[in-house]
Protein backbone atom coordinates (compact mmCIF):
# COMPACT_ATOMS: atom_id res chain seq x y z
CA UNK A 1 0.00 0.00 0.00
CA UNK A 2 1.34 3.62 -1.14
CA UNK A 3 1.03 6.32 1.17
CA UNK A 4 -2.13 8.48 0.68
CA UNK A 5 -2.65 12.07 0.74
CA UNK A 6 -4.96 14.00 3.80
CA UNK A 7 -5.56 17.84 3.95
CA UNK A 8 -4.35 20.02 6.53
CA UNK A 9 -5.89 22.88 7.76
CA UNK A 10 -4.00 25.56 5.70
CA UNK A 11 -5.43 23.20 2.55
CA UNK A 12 -2.36 21.48 1.69
CA UNK A 13 -2.12 17.70 0.78
CA UNK A 14 0.10 15.93 3.94
CA UNK A 15 1.31 12.29 2.71
CA UNK A 16 -0.10 9.38 5.55
CA UNK A 17 2.52 6.79 6.24
CA UNK A 18 1.24 3.32 4.38
CA UNK A 19 0.92 0.18 5.70
CA UNK A 20 4.59 -0.87 6.86
CA UNK A 21 5.15 2.55 8.33
CA UNK A 22 1.75 2.64 10.41
CA UNK A 23 2.26 -0.69 11.05
CA UNK A 24 5.61 0.01 12.74
CA UNK A 25 4.38 2.94 14.46
CA UNK A 26 1.50 1.17 16.32
CA UNK A 27 4.34 -1.80 17.11
CA UNK A 28 6.73 0.81 18.63
CA UNK A 29 4.08 2.23 21.14
CA UNK A 30 2.84 -1.22 21.52
CA UNK A 31 6.01 -2.21 23.04
CA UNK A 32 7.18 1.02 24.74
CA UNK A 33 3.74 0.64 27.20
CA UNK A 34 4.14 -3.25 27.70
CA UNK A 35 7.40 -2.39 28.83
CA UNK A 36 5.54 -0.47 31.34
CA UNK A 37 2.58 -2.12 32.52
CA UNK A 38 2.85 -5.38 30.75
CA UNK A 39 0.51 -6.81 28.41
CA UNK A 40 -2.47 -7.45 30.03
CA UNK A 41 -2.69 -4.03 31.37
CA UNK A 42 -2.67 -2.10 28.10
CA UNK A 43 -5.78 -1.92 25.71
CA UNK A 44 -6.25 -1.52 21.96
CA UNK A 45 -7.48 2.21 22.55
CA UNK A 46 -4.01 2.88 24.81
CA UNK A 47 -2.00 1.77 22.06
CA UNK A 48 -3.75 3.65 19.40
CA UNK A 49 -3.81 7.22 21.84
CA UNK A 50 0.06 6.69 22.03
CA UNK A 51 0.63 5.34 18.32
CA UNK A 52 -1.95 8.55 17.46
CA UNK A 53 -3.47 6.46 15.29
CA UNK A 54 -7.81 5.74 15.13
CA UNK A 55 -8.46 2.09 15.79
CA UNK A 56 -9.56 1.54 11.85
CA UNK A 57 -5.71 2.11 10.96
CA UNK A 58 -4.60 -0.16 14.12
CA UNK A 59 -7.78 -3.22 13.15
CA UNK A 60 -6.25 -2.77 9.15
CA UNK A 61 -2.96 -3.70 10.69
CA UNK A 62 -3.58 -6.22 13.27
CA UNK A 63 -7.06 -8.31 14.03
CA UNK A 64 -6.38 -7.90 17.59
CA UNK A 65 -4.01 -7.12 20.15
CA UNK A 66 -3.00 -11.60 20.16
CA UNK A 67 -2.06 -10.84 16.41
CA UNK A 68 0.20 -7.58 17.68
CA UNK A 69 1.76 -9.99 20.31
CA UNK A 70 2.12 -12.72 17.82
CA UNK A 71 3.96 -10.44 15.79
CA UNK A 72 6.01 -9.35 18.09
CA UNK A 73 7.57 -12.56 19.22
CA UNK A 74 7.91 -13.58 15.57
CA UNK A 75 9.91 -10.50 14.84
CA UNK A 76 11.99 -10.91 18.08
CA UNK A 77 12.53 -14.99 18.38
CA UNK A 78 10.78 -16.63 16.10
CA UNK A 79 12.25 -16.11 12.89
CA UNK A 80 15.55 -16.41 14.44
CA UNK A 81 14.75 -20.18 15.97
CA UNK A 82 12.28 -21.25 12.53
CA UNK A 83 15.82 -20.07 10.43
CA UNK A 84 18.01 -22.17 12.52
CA UNK A 85 15.95 -24.97 12.06
CA UNK A 86 15.88 -24.71 8.14
CA UNK A 87 19.42 -25.40 8.50
CA UNK A 88 18.88 -28.95 10.02
CA UNK A 89 18.21 -31.03 6.73
CA UNK A 90 21.10 -29.85 4.60
CA UNK A 91 23.37 -30.19 7.83
CA UNK A 92 25.26 -34.05 8.84
CA UNK A 93 23.46 -37.22 9.06
CA UNK A 94 22.27 -37.66 12.78
CA UNK A 95 24.10 -35.47 14.91
CA UNK A 96 22.98 -32.02 16.03
CA UNK A 97 24.84 -29.43 14.29
CA UNK A 98 25.93 -26.98 17.81
CA UNK A 99 26.48 -23.53 15.73
CA UNK A 100 22.71 -23.21 15.08
CA UNK A 101 22.11 -22.54 18.99
CA UNK A 102 24.94 -19.91 19.21
CA UNK A 103 23.57 -18.28 15.91
CA UNK A 104 19.48 -18.24 17.29
CA UNK A 105 21.06 -17.18 20.65
CA UNK A 106 22.65 -14.40 18.68
CA UNK A 107 20.08 -12.94 16.74
CA UNK A 108 17.67 -12.78 20.13
CA UNK A 109 20.00 -10.84 21.72
CA UNK A 110 20.34 -8.50 19.06
CA UNK A 111 16.78 -7.67 19.68
CA UNK A 112 17.17 -8.05 23.66
CA UNK A 113 14.93 -5.50 24.53
CA UNK A 114 11.98 -6.78 22.82
CA UNK A 115 12.97 -10.99 23.64
CA UNK A 116 13.28 -9.81 27.64
CA UNK A 117 9.54 -8.40 27.90
CA UNK A 118 8.29 -11.27 26.26
CA UNK A 119 10.13 -14.25 27.73
CA UNK A 120 9.12 -11.42 31.30
CA UNK A 121 5.29 -11.85 30.31
CA UNK A 122 5.18 -15.38 28.95
CA UNK A 123 6.18 -16.99 32.64
CA UNK A 124 2.43 -15.52 33.58
CA UNK A 125 -0.33 -18.02 32.49
CA UNK A 126 -2.99 -14.96 32.59
CA UNK A 127 -1.02 -12.79 29.96
CA UNK A 128 -1.46 -12.72 26.37
CA UNK A 129 2.02 -13.83 25.47
CA UNK A 130 1.93 -16.85 27.39
CA UNK A 131 0.10 -18.46 24.53
CA UNK A 132 1.87 -16.86 22.17
CA UNK A 133 5.25 -18.25 23.47
CA UNK A 134 3.85 -21.61 24.03
CA UNK A 135 2.48 -21.85 20.55
CA UNK A 136 6.28 -21.05 19.00
CA UNK A 137 7.55 -23.44 21.51
CA UNK A 138 5.19 -26.03 19.95
CA UNK A 139 5.77 -25.56 16.33
CA UNK A 140 9.67 -25.43 16.92
CA UNK A 141 9.51 -28.50 18.79
CA UNK A 142 7.50 -30.13 15.88
CA UNK A 143 9.69 -29.45 13.34
CA UNK A 144 12.55 -30.73 15.84
CA UNK A 145 11.10 -34.22 15.91
CA UNK A 146 10.42 -34.26 12.30
CA UNK A 147 14.20 -33.76 11.87
CA UNK A 148 15.18 -36.75 14.47
CA UNK A 149 12.21 -38.74 12.33
CA UNK A 150 13.60 -38.19 9.67
CA UNK A 151 17.48 -39.14 10.98
CA UNK A 152 16.52 -42.17 13.28
CA UNK A 153 13.34 -43.07 12.43
CA UNK A 154 11.75 -42.02 15.72
CA UNK A 155 11.50 -38.67 17.49
CA UNK A 156 11.85 -37.57 21.48
CA UNK A 157 8.77 -36.74 23.02
CA UNK A 158 7.33 -33.00 22.65
CA UNK A 159 6.54 -31.82 26.08
CA UNK A 160 11.02 -33.35 26.49
CA UNK A 161 11.86 -31.09 23.27
CA UNK A 162 9.46 -28.13 24.76
CA UNK A 163 10.99 -28.54 27.76
CA UNK A 164 14.76 -28.22 26.29
CA UNK A 165 13.41 -25.07 24.32
CA UNK A 166 12.36 -23.75 27.81
CA UNK A 167 15.47 -23.91 29.43
CA UNK A 168 17.21 -22.27 26.63
CA UNK A 169 15.23 -19.36 26.75
CA UNK A 170 15.77 -19.02 30.72
CA UNK A 171 19.58 -19.23 29.90
CA UNK A 172 19.30 -16.34 27.15
CA UNK A 173 16.57 -14.40 29.84
CA UNK A 174 19.45 -14.46 32.40
CA UNK A 175 21.89 -13.36 29.93
CA UNK A 176 20.21 -10.51 28.99
CA UNK A 177 19.42 -9.61 32.61
CA UNK A 178 23.27 -10.28 33.30
CA UNK A 179 23.49 -7.57 30.80
CA UNK A 180 25.05 -9.38 28.22
CA UNK A 181 28.41 -9.70 29.22
CA UNK A 182 30.97 -11.77 26.79
CA UNK A 183 30.87 -14.29 29.96
CA UNK A 184 26.93 -14.49 30.65
CA UNK A 185 26.00 -14.92 27.03
CA UNK A 186 29.04 -17.88 26.44
CA UNK A 187 27.16 -19.33 29.46
CA UNK A 188 23.70 -19.58 27.91
CA UNK A 189 25.13 -20.43 24.22
CA UNK A 190 27.32 -23.72 26.20
CA UNK A 191 24.30 -24.57 28.47
CA UNK A 192 22.03 -24.69 25.61
CA UNK A 193 24.04 -26.65 23.66
CA UNK A 194 24.54 -29.09 25.73
CA UNK A 195 21.09 -29.35 26.19
CA UNK A 196 20.79 -30.10 22.73
CA UNK A 197 23.12 -32.54 22.80
CA UNK A 198 22.41 -34.18 25.59
CA UNK A 199 18.66 -34.91 23.88
CA UNK A 200 20.77 -36.17 20.92
CA UNK A 201 22.82 -38.92 22.69
CA UNK A 202 19.72 -39.88 24.71
CA UNK A 203 17.42 -40.32 21.45
CA UNK A 204 20.39 -42.26 19.88
CA UNK A 205 20.68 -44.62 22.34
CA UNK A 206 16.94 -45.06 22.79
CA UNK A 207 17.06 -45.83 19.07
CA UNK A 208 19.66 -48.19 19.66
CA UNK A 209 18.14 -50.39 22.33
CA UNK A 210 14.57 -50.19 20.23
CA UNK A 211 16.71 -52.45 17.30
Amino acid sequence: MTARSTQQADGRSKKRPGAAAQRSIILDAAVDLFIERGTSGVSISEICARADVGRQTFYRCFEDKPALLDHLYQHAINEHIERALAQLPARGHGDWPPDIVDQAIDAILANHRLAQLLYTESANPSSPAFATVDRAMDRAARAIQAWYRERLGASPARVHVKAILAATTWLVHRAILSGRSKAAVADAKRASRALFEGLQRTQTAAVRRAR
